[in-house]
């Protein structure tokens, strides 16, 4: 009976159309499927499969989009290839490429129709795409040296939380030897910084847009001035949904980010650019809505209220308010995402993903005030909407 139930799960689990489910469905069924992995793992297969195996992923991913390899066969239009016609491709020992090949059949990331024949599967064909791919280098540069470090800072601090410690003294900093802050080495390695505004374009465009969970209809009212500011907007890709959902004039929509972020941005027509640090006095004023999106968590509560106090003046009350699109993290069972990226944020500049109390922490003190929190089903992120008190 139990082999019967056993097979019937596997059959149903097999005949999972993902094109038919709801990103809500989605999520629940990712959930089950985890909760069931760890119901019939051993202690020690948890051990392997975290320890051991997935860690030779991201290394095996850096390797082949370094050698272009996914762009390549993509562009080939051959869905199939042995590790010789693969490795020929891309310059390649075809002996190393099947070791490669085979690390990720192994962990179903790629087909193997037959002895060397690989196939490509719906995610090793997205990573053909630099936005999606630039994931991979970044982990290498930047996420594998926090981590790595993060134990070793963590027990120098006397295993103390270090929120409102300096973001140019934590993991990232010892694990790289680095002297100044995450974004001080991107300034410093521009290659690092195109990869990570690449990082951040190909995060937005698989999660929930912010004019799909916002609505963005109601600040519509006053055309005849600026309705949003991007602030630290990276390249543009929240502004350029809102635009698309609403053509705006030109000049009522401002994208604003250091100017060499800025200078690679690719925006939508009417979308203005303007260099600008946000820890400087905001030259906008009056605009209906001033957008930050994932900035604050980069940054510890006194630095996250001196980006809000730089903002406050601009604003004219009733009128102007600020969006705060990020993690909020609940009392119990927060998604991985959130939890992963509470401690990359510790890990990268002693910031932090924070609960509703913490937000408001930060907003009160600077003269400001919560009046809206949406979420929704289909999205990780809730967006705060802040006025003036």
């Amino acid at each position: 009976m139990a082999n019967t139930s056993t097979s019937e799960l596997i059959r149903a689990m097999r005949q999972v159309d993902k094109r038919q489910i709801s990103v809500a469905e989605k999520s629940e069924l990712v959930s089950a499927a985890q909760d069931l992995i760890l119901e019939v793992e051993r202690p020690w297969d948890t051990i392997l499969r975290i320890g051991w195996s997935q860690p030779s992923l991201p290394a095996t991913l850096c390797t082949l989009i370094d050698l272009k390899l996914f762009e390549r066969w993509v562009a080939s239009d051959d869905e199939v290839q042995s590790a010789s016609d693969l490795g020929e491709m891309v310059d390649c020992d075809p002996d190393l490429m099947t070791r490669l090949l085979q690390n990720l059949v192994s962990h179903q990331l790629l087909g193997n129709p037959g002895p060397d024949s690989y196939s490509l599967t719906d995610f090793t064909r997205s990573l053909a795409d630099p936005d999606q791919s630039a994931a991979f280098p970044f982990i290498y540069e930047v996420k594998s040296p926090t981590y790595a470090s993060l134990p070793r800072y963590l027990k120098n601090e006397g295993y103390r939380n270090p929120i409102g410690k300096s973001p140019a003294a934590c993991a990232f900093t010892l694990g790289t030897k680095f002297d100044g802050t995450l974004f001080d080495y991107f300034a410093q390695n521009p290659d690092v910084n195109e990869r990570f505004g690449r990082c951040m374009k190909g995060f937005a465009g698989n999660l929930v847009s912010w004019v799909d969970q916002y609505p963005t209809e109601k600040l519509l009212d006053g055309l005849d001035q600026v309705i949003v500011v991007d602030v630290g907007g990276s390249t543009g890709h929240d502004l350029n949904a809102f635009q698309r959902k609403h053509r705006l004039a030109p000049a009522r929509l401002i994208l604003q980010d250091l100017p060499e972020v800025v200078a690679k941005a690719n925006v939508e027509d009417g979308i203005q650019l303007m260099a600008h640090d946000f820890f400087t006095p905001q030259p906008i004023k009056g605009a209906r809505v001033y957008y930050l999106h994932s900035v604050l968590h980069d940054w510890p509560d006194h630095k996250a209220r001196e980006i809000l106090q730089m903002l406050k003046p601009a604003m004219i009350k009733g009128k102007s308010k600020i969006l705060i699109h990020e993690h909020v993290l609940w009392p119990q069972n927060n998604t991985p995402l959130a939890t992963w990226s509470d401690l990359l944020m510790l890990g990268l500049m002693n910031g932090c993903e924070r609960t509703i109390g913490m937000w408001k922490d930060v907003i009160e003190p600077v003269g400001l005030v919560i009046s809206e929190v949406y979420t929704s089903v289909s999205s990780p992120h809730s967006i705060l909407e802040l006025k003036l008190i």
